[in-house]
């Protein structure tokens, strides 16, 4: 759960989609990378 939280990154909406929703210091500077581009 942490783990595709923190590929979301910053996109909060993203990872509570993942189970996570919460956003870590390095996640804000982390690319912004898609659901579709993590499940391909």
């Amino acid at each position: 759960m942490f783990a595709n939280s923190r590929l979301v990154g910053p996109r909060r909406n993203l990872a509570n989609d993942h189970g996570g929703g919460f956003v870590t210091p390095e996640d804000e500077k982390a690319p912004l990378i898609h659901n579709k581009d993590i499940d391909q």
